[in-house]
């Protein structure tokens, strides 16, 4: 990848959109590893205190739930992991990363952040507001936690399926998910809305996991 398509991705990237163009230049000179399909990236227990920006392909994040392993989310070019560990007494993952596709990552050490934080005003503001959006994402999954509605239930089953297309009986998943069967269908017809779904002839497709999750 060429030092310009890097620069690029870099100033794409939500925590360093207003960074000025000399950090964006120093970032850019940042180790950068090769992954391939399946290959795991991190685990829950990596202690890795460093941002990882992906500059190409694309990063599946699960969680293992009782043995398994549960899709949380899908990473793609542009997008950052590893920020909420910086600058805390626990470095330990809250998930397992693996590339999904053959990928490249930069890794960005807490100590480079950390210096360019102190020196770039326009990039202190960008990891704040990082950090406010994601405090506002977790408080509003903790809302829908304390008073989960259908479509809640669905998307939290939906998302501890490994499969983006899920074959349902209705009878079945309305007993599984303690609804009714009428419930159930405008939980479906409501992920539809959003597009986080598509549903045709009893099956079930995952659109975007993030808004299940969001859900």
């Amino acid at each position: 990848m060429t030092k310009e398509k890097i620069i690029e991705m870099l100033s794409c990237a939500d925590i360093f959109k207003n960074a000025s163009k000399n950090t964006i230049e120093k970032l850019s000179k940042e180790k950068i590893c090769s992954f391939s399909k399946g290959e795991i990236i991190s685990s829950c227990k990596d202690a890795m205190k460093q941002i990882g920006v992906i500059l190409s392909g694309t990063v599946l994040a699960e969680e293992k739930n009782s043995g398994s392993k549960v899709p949380l989310n899908t990473l793609k070019e542009g997008n950052v992991f590893g920020v909420t560990t910086l600058f805390s007494s626990d470095a330990e993952h809250v998930s397992c990363l693996v590339s999904k596709t053959k990928s490249e990552i930069m890794f960005i050490p807490e100590e480079t952040i950390k210096r360019y934080i102190l020196e770039d005003t326009g990039l202190n503001m960008a990891y704040i507001a990082f950090l406010t959006d994601r405090i506002r994402f977790l408080n509003k999954k903790i809302s829908t936690f304390a008073t989960p509605t259908t479509e809640h239930s669905l998307a939290r089953f939906l998302l501890c399926q490994n499969a983006d297309e899920i074959k349902v009986v209705a009878a079945k998943l309305s007993k599984q998910l303690n609804i009714g069967r009428s419930s159930l269908y405008r939980a479906i017809s409501e992920l539809q809305r959003i597009k986080a779904i598509d549903y045709q002839n009893g099956t079930i497709k995952i659109l975007s996991r993030e808004k299940l999750i969001l859900k």
